[in-house]
This record gives structure tokens, sequence and C-alpha cells, in this order.
């Protein structure tokens, strides 16, 4: 790769990590991992998920109380504040990104993506 294009991919990569939204979904993140309580919660609702979902494949009938014990728990470890404004900064910063390489990847006439993907 040219190093001129490096440098400007680095400086541009830099720059994302600098704007206001991915700091926002960085503080989210954070607040997230230091709730010790919510991550095991989490980590519970993914295990539960797994584990009806093999015993499902398995051919075993899962009773239907189970499986709504399971939706309560995971709408309300879903419903956590902190959860939710980490998804929602996620989606914004998704957005964010999408747009950029739009608007570069116009630019430069070439698909940004398809470009990494190569």
């Amino acid at each position: 790769m040219n190093e001129t294009i490096k440098q400007a991919a680095q400086e541009f990569g830099k720059a994302l990590a600098e704007t206001a939204l991915t700091q926002e979904f960085r503080q989210a993140e954070q607040a997230l991992a230091a709730d010790a309580e919510l991550l095991r919660l989490k980590a519970e609702v993914e295990q539960v998920y797994d584990d009806l979902t093999q015993r499902q494949t398995a051919g075993e009938n899962v009773a239907r109380g189970e499986i709504e014990a399971y939706y309560e728990l995971e709408q309300s470890v879903l419903s956590n504040p902190l959860l939710l404004r980490r998804d929602a900064s996620l989606e914004k910063l998704k957005d964010f990104y999408s747009e950029a390489n739009f608007i570069l990847s116009g630019r430069l006439g070439i698909d940004l993506i398809d470009l990494i993907k190569s």
C-alpha cells in the first residue's frame, strides 16, 4: 500500500475515533463494563437462550413456562438504561461511519467496503 494512502487512512481513523459520537459510544461501553451485575445477567440471558435453543434443536419439548421465563428475563435485562444507552449510541455510530464511508467512497470513486473485503 502506498505510504501516503496508509498515513491518510490512519489520520482519518484517528479523526473518527475523536468524534463526539465515538466518545459517546466509548463512555456507554465503559459504563456497561463497570456494572458487573448487569454483565452477569446479560451472560445469563445468553446462556439460557443457548440452552433452550440446543434443547429444541435436539427435539426436546421445552415447556411454555420456560420460554416465557426466558422472555421476561431478556426483557428485564434489555430494558436496562445502560444497555439502552449503549445500543442507541452504537446505532448512531454505525450510521455515522456508514455516512462517512458513503461520502469518502463517492469522492474517491471506489467503495471502501469492497476494498477492505478484497
